[in-house]
């Protein structure tokens, strides 16, 4: 084994926030990108817009070097994310961040997840043995959560056991992702800011939806999207029912969708 490279120090030492959009390149091992110390803030994220249609993509390995960084060489970390927003062209695979030990951590975006060839939901080696759950329950200081879904083939299933861990996240105020991860939520109390738009919620899921949001008092902004069957009947109900279950709720930003009719 060849003795190991000695770490240059990028020309920017004094640098704390690093954040790249990646194309359809291969990342540089070597690269000064995955040189860096002491950072609070780093982004690796594929950019939106990417041609892909493979619904099961394999997900691609991040270099030794970035986990080297990351992991050992930031302990004072404040943001991640390593996510995909063209996960159907290129996925990268975040499984080693549940290594991480970062006590200022308050902003973590990660993805994509989704279903796997047999239809389970992936990454197995987070979701399986619940790697991510226990990670995510050592996190105190985390504010904002965002998970990135890839359900644009297939909808998303009634029920998943990735849900948020059980009497944690006691800081978390922002939440990104699908409804059924709020399912068993312990501190719903903490919750102000909710974004549901990941996927489009089908007007027969909302009886399941709406409790979820019943159960967020201080719930002060929610992102939600919505898709019809039928535009052409009065589907006032479904609205109604959102505004029944969330009555103190100052900002709505809503989206709607419907299949194309004859």
């Amino acid at each position: 084994m060849p003795p190991p490279q000695p770490l240059i120090t990028p020309r920017c030492p004094t640098l704390r926030s690093v954040s790249t959009n990646i194309g359809t390149q291969s990342l540089d091992a070597n690269s000064s990108l995955f040189k860096f110390s002491n950072l609070t803030s780093f982004s690796i994220i594929v950019r939106h817009g990417l041609p892909g249609s493979d619904p099961f993509l394999p997900a691609e390995e991040l270099p030794h070097a970035f986990w080297d960084m990351i992991l050992h060489r930031c302990p004072t970390l404040e943001e991640l994310a390593i996510c995909s927003f063209s996960s159907s062209a290129r996925v990268f695979n975040f499984d080693r961040v549940v290594e991480g030990s970062w006590p200022a951590l308050h902003s973590l975006t990660l993805g994509s997840f989704g279903y796997n060839e047999d239809f389970s939901l992936g990454p197995l080696t987070l979701l399986n043995d619940g790697a991510i759950t226990r990670f995510l329950a050592n996190q105190r200081s985390l504010k904002y959560l965002r998970f990135i879904w890839n359900f644009r083939s297939f909808m998303s299933p009634d029920e998943v056991s990735f849900t948020l861990p059980s009497k944690s996240l006691p800081s978390l105020t922002t939440f990104i992702g699908i409804y059924q991860q709020l399912a068993k939520l312990d501190n719903p109390e903490t919750i102000e800011t909710l974004d549901l738009t990941c996927e489009p919620i089908y007007q027969t899921r909302m009886p399941a939806v709406c409790p979820i949001l019943r159960s967020l008092p201080n719930l002060t902004s929610l992102e939600i999207w919505v898709h019809l069957f039928d535009p052409n009947t009065d589907n006032a109900q479904i609205f109604n029912g959102i505004m029944e279950a969330c009555p103190k709720l100052p900002d709505l930003p809503f989206m709607c969708t419907h299949s194309f009719t004859s």
